[in-house]
């Protein structure tokens, strides 16, 4: 620690301050001098032990104390958390908070993206700028112009620009992910990046994982391939089509000696099962593409902001949330009018009616020319089926408008909660609070769909991946705690410093 004290006469006296207290090693008193005993010296004292010049912190001035007192305070939160006992009410309610919104946002996200008038452009854009916004209100209403002022901090924009950009292109991604893939499949394997953040906190801080860890991380890799795999068989045994121009012109070739027995409406039928197999086919491909983007994005969205937040954990929340979605509510906003310009200068797709119009009054109705002359109109029927299976009516209902209020107040507290989860607690608590969600979500799912929407071989693989990532938490949170970046300011200091300025060498008789 730090040394100072009181010097006596031609020399300089250091006293170790460790503990508040204070006591002369100088050299021993001259006789019928009084000793000093030790005194304890208040922080509030006035004078030169406390000035800038004061060394016995460390040889930190009182000012420089509180504001390192304050940015450890978020880093060193588990460990004082650990000391004081177990959770408190506040903490429980955050988990079960988190738990159930996490479980409720992808099955929001799903039925929404199957309504008409859905873009998921407009509700990332709603989601950003809520935080960039409401972290400004929120600012001024609790500091006033200092609170502005502490939100408005171009340092902190650059900071958090990396965490906003990946978290901004998890969100595009999930809503093609979870429309592919359906909502509890989509938030189990989105728990791949428990993997990918293990090797990313090997690689940025140097964190190591126990043996069962790693073990735990390839059954997870591996139950996540068989998983794909099995729904990859599970819809080529469903249909054979591909989705692809040639294939479904084969599609239609094949059965034309249907259409000329059971007639147009059967041919018709069959040209449009065809069409929502290949549609069913491509978003399902999309979706595992989407769902790798979601993970290796919100994996280092994830550790970047829980640096951050644990690093300036003496702002408020909603003033870091208003600086993380700055970069993100910019962006949000060119991607949606570029999605909405693009969307009016695009042409009306054919309806799949219009197929069996051209089939119908077509003078030949079994031969090849007759089904090249429906081509061009069953690649748009393609196209078609991919909403007409989806959506119904797309007029602007009371009940549409509840949906979408809805799943923007879900995504909003899911974007806080977890904010709050990283900034108040560690990781290991948010994976726990990840796993249950998914277990809540498709009991939930299950419960509205009925039990013939479970599959028992999806069931059986998705309680395996529970089964590793939760040995993945358990090992995790066994292992020795091991400190590897400790701050300076945690660290023991001996600081040897002279309160009385420049040394004078003692005279030579």
């Amino acid at each position: 620690r730090g040394w100072a004290g009181p010097t006596g006469a031609g020399a300089t006296s250091l006293a170790p301050t460790g503990m508040g207290m204070q006591q002369d090693l100088a050299k021993p008193r001259a006789p019928g001098s009084a000793q000093l005993a030790p005194v304890r010296c208040p922080a509030e004292a006035q004078g030169p032990l406390n000035s800038t010049e004061h060394m016995g912190a460390g040889g930190r001035s009182r000012e420089i104390l509180a504001d390192e007192a304050g940015e450890a305070a978020g880093g060193n939160s588990a460990a004082i958390a650990g000391q004081r006992g177990g959770p408190g009410t506040a903490r429980i309610a955050l988990v079960v908070a988190t738990v159930v919104v996490d479980a409720l946002a992808p099955l929001l996200q799903e039925h929404a993206a199957r309504t008409a008038g859905f873009e998921s452009s407009s509700m990332v854009l709603a989601e950003t700028m809520s935080y960039y916004l409401g972290g400004l209100v929120l600012g001024g209403a609790w500091g006033g112009l200092g609170g502005l002022r502490r939100c408005v901090r171009p340092t902190r924009y650059v900071a958090f620009l990396p965490a906003s950009a990946a978290f901004s292109i998890s969100n595009f991604l999930t809503y093609v992910a979870v429309r592919g893939l359906g909502a509890s499949q989509f938030y189990l394997l989105a728990q791949l990046r428990v993997a990918v953040l293990a090797v990313f906190l090997r690689v940025w801080s140097g964190v190591r994982q126990s043996i069962i860890a790693w073990l735990a991380l390839v059954q997870l890799a591996v139950g996540m391939v068989v998983l794909v795999w099995f729904k990859a068989n599970a819809g080529l045994a469903a249909c054979n089509y591909t989705g692809a121009r040639g294939e479904l012109l084969t599609a239609i070739g094949g059965n034309t000696s249907k259409a000329a027995q059971g007639g147009v409406v059967q041919a018709a039928e069959v040209v449009a099962e065809a069409a929502a197999s290949a549609v069913e086919r491509a978003e399902f491909v999309g979706g595992v593409v989407a769902l790798a983007g979601v993970v290796l994005s919100s994996a280092f969205g994830l550790i970047y902001l829980e640096w951050q937040l644990k690093a300036h954990s003496q702002d408020p929340l909603f003033i870091q949330l208003h600086q993380m979605n700055s970069f993100g509510a910019a962006a949000s906003l060119v991607i949606h009018m570029a999605h909405t310009t693009d969307a009016a200068g695009t042409a009306q797709e054919l309806p799949p009616a219009t197929v069996v119009s051209i089939m119908a009054t077509s003078p030949t109705r079994n031969t090849t020319a007759d089904v090249a002359a429906a081509a061009s109109a069953a690649a748009s029927a393609a196209a078609a089926a991919a909403t007409s299976h989806q959506v119904g009516d797309s007029s602007v209902s009371p009940g549409w408008v509840w949906q979408i209020a809805s799943l923007w107040f879900c995504i909003v507290a899911r974007g806080v909660l977890s904010g709050s989860v990283l900034k108040e607690l560690d990781s290991i608590a948010k994976g726990l609070i990840d796993v249950t969600a998914i277990v809540l979500c498709t009991v939930v799912q299950i419960g509205v769909e009925g039990s013939e929407s479970a599959d028992g071989t999806v069931l059986g693989i998705q309680l395996l991946l529970l089964l590793s990532i939760v040995s993945y938490v358990v090992a995790r949170a066994s292992s020795p705690q091991v400190s590897q970046g400790l701050k300076v300011s945690d660290r023991p200091m001996l600081e040897l410093r002279d309160m009385q300025g420049a040394r004078h060498s003692p005279k030579v008789l």
